[in-house]
């Protein structure tokens, strides 16, 4: 269910938001809509652990598949433990 809101917006952001609503052919809502959800994500990603974000998690297992074929006792939640510890 959508409920509706009321803001104030400046002028010139408000054309902004038109003029790129207009160019993507969306409307102002959804606009704002996608743009809010982005920021929430960004700041839930800045406030989560590292090890959270699964970019990161996926990064971690590549960097270990490849260091394990260097040196199989390679074990990288070790390094990152490690440089978490002496934070």
């Amino acid at each position: 269910m959508s409920k509706k809101v009321m803001i104030s917006l400046p002028d010139e952001l408000l054309e902004e938001i038109d003029a790129m609503a207009g160019k993507e052919h969306r409307t102002r809502s959804e606009l704002i809509r996608e743009a809010s959800r982005l920021y929430l994500t960004e700041h839930t990603a800045k406030t989560n652990r590292p090890i959270d974000n699964p970019r990161i998690r996926e990064a971690l297992k590549a960097m270990d598949r490849i260091a394990k074929k260097i040196d199989a006792s390679f074990d990288s939640t070790k390094v990152v433990r490690r440089i978490r510890d002496t934070r």
